[in-house]
């Protein structure tokens, strides 16, 4: 199984809060900031690592108790170097930006910071769509 990580990032826009997509240059699909573990990489720091790597974020305030964890396969051929599928584990943190202030990546042709009804009309995979909506009732409890 692959492992990888990442951060569902929010920053407050009044009472609703946005979250920063990001579409992958080579397939079009939408998704937060997130990428392969390094060999015996701690989630979290992987999660920090690809966050500055794709965003240049590195002010952000994590949500502590809030860890999703997403298992799907991936089906081969979905890599330019024609992989073989493959089992994934995604672990992804919660963490609240200081300001809506990134960089985009070469890895990603555009980005936005979106309310959560935009993010789920981007996002393609129900898992992803779920753990963004438990996101947002995290935040709206402030817990």
């Amino acid at each position: 199984m692959r492992k990888a990580a990442g951060f569902i990032v929010f920053v407050r826009a009044g009472t609703t809060p946005r979250f920063l997509l990001l579409r992958n240059a080579r397939h079009g699909t939408w998704s937060v900031p997130k990428g392969h573990l390094h060999d015996a990489e701690e989630a979290l720091s992987g999660a920090w690592r690809e966050l500055q790597e794709e965003t240049g974020i590195t002010q952000l305030k994590i949500w502590p108790g809030f860890e999703e964890v997403l298992s799907y396969s991936v089906p081969a051929g979905k890599r330019k170097d024609g992989a073989e599928a493959y089992e994934k584990e995604l672990r992804l943190f919660l963490g609240e930006a200081a300001s809506m202030a990134w960089t985009r990546s070469k890895e990603h042709d555009i980005g936005a910071w979106m309310d959560l009804e935009g993010c789920l009309d981007k996002v393609q995979h129900e898992i992803l769509r779920d753990a963004l909506r438990r996101a947002a009732t995290r935040i709206a409890s402030g817990a």
